[in-house]
């Protein structure tokens, strides 16, 4: 049967990434599915040291301003909604299309972050967003804690608030499990809003449990590693997750209440892994503590430090626990109802 492209819409979908020719992005690939028209627009020129590199940070936005740049340059007006993955370059459409009074289309920026830095740079980019999402119609965030916060911080109506939980593609991972045979005991890895300290501290009171951290140089801040610790940094995809896989448990360390983490948390769930996380008002859309996963507070080493020990004297426990975590994610936050959420966002506002 013949997919009319045209049934629901025209969408341009804006992607922070170099999209590979031979592979398709999976919202693209949905949103195509539900009969969407998607023409989906990437950073040609985008490398992994744009992340990864301090100073390379401000070429990042650049790149994200001509990606913004190109979509008001496109003939837009034939088109329904833009789409940006990346809620920064959906800042600078929102931005763009105000100062040029360009009313259409409809601009949604999907999963808004903005994690707390530096006064001046907080300040700059309140007034930044206050003045660009005055143009945008519906700004995502994952979690009803930040309602509230980006309600007063940035001046956003309630009604342009929509609540749409990350997900993970379902076919990412195959089960790997929490087999207790893995040559480490303990992996954790991730970029910002890594609670670091925590995890080094912890490390030092339990010399005979091993552990991966996979960092950000940047944002590793720990003086002295135990030698129970081996840490890498700036690590490819394949290698994070390869390292994943060879611990028995996984552990995401947060410092901010504000969503992060979800994308290791996600996968390492759908690996099948025992994960033990930071409670957060994020975390706790995926993990039910001592079920399909264990949450402890902030800045809890003693916490911590239990939860971990509970597991790898108990393998039978978290094998168990990772089963139920890879059953809930599949039930719950993946693609197929990211899409469906997604689906009823664009039809709010098609009217």
């Amino acid at each position: 049967m013949t997919i009319n492209r045209n049934l629901f819409g025209k969408i341009i979908l804006l992607v922070d990434w170099k999209q590979p020719k031979e592979t398709q992005f999976w919202l693209e690939r949905e949103l195509l599915k539900l009969g969407y028209h998607v023409r989906l627009l990437d950073i040609p020129n985008y490398t992994m040291k744009d992340r990864t590199v301090k100073w390379r940070k401000l070429i990042l936005w650049l790149k994200y301003f001509v990606q913004a740049l190109r979509v008001c340059c496109l003939r837009n007006k034939s088109y329904d909604y833009i789409l940006a993955w990346n809620a920064v370059t959906g800042i600078f459409v929102a931005m763009l299309s105000r100062i040029l009074s360009l009313h259409k289309p409809k601009i949604l920026l999907l999963n808004l972050i903005a994690l707390q830095k530096h006064p001046i740079h907080n300040y700059l980019r309140r007034i930044c967003y206050r003045f660009s999402l005055k143009r945008a119609d519906i700004v995502t965030i994952n979690s009803e804690y930040l309602v509230d916060k980006y309600k007063n911080e940035f001046e956003i109506p309630v009604s342009k608030i929509a609540i749409l939980t990350d997900v993970v593609e379902s076919n990412s991972f195959d089960y790997v499990g929490s087999k207790g045979t893995e040559p480490y005991d303990v992996f954790s890895g991730g970029e910002a809003s890594r609670d670091w300290d925590t995890l080094i501290d912890v490390a030092k009171i339990n010399p005979r449990t091993s552990f991966i951290v996979i960092a950000r140089r940047k944002f590793f801040r720990p003086n002295k590693v135990p030698e129970n610790v081996i840490v890498y940094f700036d690590t490819p995809y394949d290698f994070f997750y390869d390292k994943m896989k060879q611990c028995k448990i996984v552990v995401l360390t947060l410092n901010t209440l504000v969503t992060s983490g979800l994308i290791v948390l996600t996968n390492a769930m759908l690996m099948g892994k025992a994960v033990i996380a930071t409670r957060t008002p994020a975390t706790e859309n995926y993990i039910i503590s001592g079920k399909n996963g264990i949450l402890v507070e902030m800045k809890d080493v003693v916490g911590l430090s239990t939860a971990i020990q509970a597991l790898l004297e108990n393998l039978e426990k978290a094998r168990q626990m990772g089963i139920e975590a890879r059953n809930s994610i599949l039930l719950n936050h993946t693609e197929r109802q990211y899409i469906c959420n997604l689906k009823k966002i664009l039809d709010s506002i098609s009217k």
